[in-house]
């Protein structure tokens, strides 16, 4: 498709050598170039690099999910957050022995002296407690811990889903890319002998200085196309290395987009089912629950406790022992369990109205996605047709060529014209597929749960 940016050049240059005579006549060498250049398309190798970081599999589109989750997986801020969650796992132990029976040993030992006299002792105290009733506080605080811990879960699979995301349309961004700049790099190679040729032109033959100057040109606009394709192919190349950790680059497929919901089940599904949202919901209800806990710190707690004390002297008639129930209240600790009630409960507040923007952002997010999705399928459509008949056009043009009754520069035209909208139909067709995804992605998610 690249060579159709270059048939200008090519024209010009089969001009150059003409002397004398009529477009007509020379319409057959024309012709016989056309059909050449037709059967000299370069195509594109896909070769595939399997000697990367993370022993990935080719860069197929049958691997590419694959390959996104082994590289999420491998992301610092997602080994660093499921190294935080094992952290909270254990606080979650921590809380829990809170209700378990506290059991302790002591052992002391000393000397006296009194009237002369020097004495050893030594003493060993056994001491058994355990909260028998607490009106829950306990209960509520190891809840707390582990709604705290399901947050993190469910924060950590949001940020993994949105690594994934990226790493998708970093490969489709990319594939797009490559897709374009050897579009443009083809066309440069055929190009570049054939302005050599144009200089040759005479003004006074067959072709004009006109002809010359739209021939430089387009010349120049195509290399400076090129030049923003493999800028643009860079960029991409180093978000591609940052999510992949892979210096090694591959050759890229674009594949077909993903089946499309209608919205309202889509923003049905994502009301259910997405992480940030589940995470911010079970981050309020861990806080709702460290407040009864706290609430219910204020009221009297009843708890078993028993002792014994053994003096290494005379154990059997010195020993002393006691069992019992004891009931604590407390009756005032300077407001420090009011002050952390009122913490917490505009901590609630707060995260609440957090819930409440993290869902109208999503739902914005969501609506943007569909209709990019649903403009970008009416841009193809009618991009189809316009192809369809730029295609007409110059193939009617080429076949009356022969016949004089166009000229090559109507061919060339028509030629040029149907080259960039082909480059413009790559574009919209990644567009589907970028949008196809980010819905998936936003809906119901691209991969698996990361932690389960």
């Amino acid at each position: 498709m690249g060579k159709r940016l270059v048939l200008f050049f090519l024209a010009l240059s089969i001009l150059s050598s003409c002397k004398s005579g009529s477009l007509t006549n020379n319409s057959n060498n024309f012709l016989e170039a056309f059909k050449e250049n037709q059967n000299n398309i370069i195509t594109e190798n896909r070769l595939i690099n399997s000697k990367v970081n993370l022993n990935y599999s080719p860069f197929v589109p049958k691997n590419y999910k694959k390959n996104i989750i082994l590289a999420v997986k491998n992301q610092p801020t997602i080994l660093s957050g499921i190294e935080n969650i094992s952290a909270l796992i254990s606080g979650e132990k921590v809380a829990e022995s809170a209700s378990k029976p506290q059991i302790s040993f002591q052992a002391s030992s000393g000397a006296s002296r009194t009237d002369s006299e020097n004495s050893f002792a030594a003493l060993g105290t056994f001491s058994v407690s355990k909260i028998m009733y607490d009106y829950g506080s306990i209960d509520k605080n190891v809840k707390s811990q582990k709604l705290r811990t399901i947050a993190s879960k469910l924060q950590l699979d949001s940020q993994a889903e949105s690594i994934a995301l990226s790493g998708y349309l970093t490969l489709f961004g990319l594939a797009n890319n490559q897709k374009v700049e050897k579009f443009y790099d083809d066309g440069l190679k055929l190009a570049e002998p054939l302005m050599e040729n144009i200089k040759n032109i005479s003004t006074s033959g067959v072709a004009d200085k006109t002809m010359i100057l739209k021939a430089k040109k387009e010349y120049s606009e195509l290399n400076l196309q090129s030049i923003k394709a493999r800028n643009a192919t860079k960029n991409l190349e180093v978000q591609f290395k940052a999510i992949f950790q892979s210096n090694l680059i591959p050759k890229l497929n674009i594949i077909k987009p993903l089946k499309v919901e209608n919205l309202a089940t889509m923003k049905k599904k994502m009301m259910n089912s997405h992480s940030s949202i589940k995470a911010q919901n079970k981050l309020i209800q861990s806080l709702e629950d460290s407040l009864k806990s706290l609430q219910a710190q204020q009221k009297p707690n009843l708890s078993f406790r028993a002792g014994v004390s053994t003096p290494a002297k005379d154990p059997l008639e010195d020993t002393s022992a006691n069992v019992g129930f004891l009931v604590n209240y407390i009756y005032s600790d300077g407001g420090r369990i009011d002050s952390q009630i009122e913490n917490i409960n505009a901590q609630i507040k707060s995260s609440i109205k957090q819930r409440d923007e993290i869902i109208r952002n999503l739902e914005n997010q969501l609506n943007q996605a569909y209709e990019n999705y649903i403009g970008s399928l009416e841009a193809k459509k009618e991009l189809l047709d316009l192809v369809q008949i730029l295609k007409e056009t110059r193939d009617t043009s080429r076949a009356q060529l022969v016949s004089g009754r166009s000229k090559i520069q109507d061919v060339l035209t028509n030629e040029l014209e149907l080259a960039k909208k082909e480059i413009e139909l790559i574009s919209i067709d990644t567009n589907v597929i970028s949008a196809s995804y980010t819905l998936k992605s936003l809906s119901s998610g691209l991969i698996p749960k990361i932690i389960k």
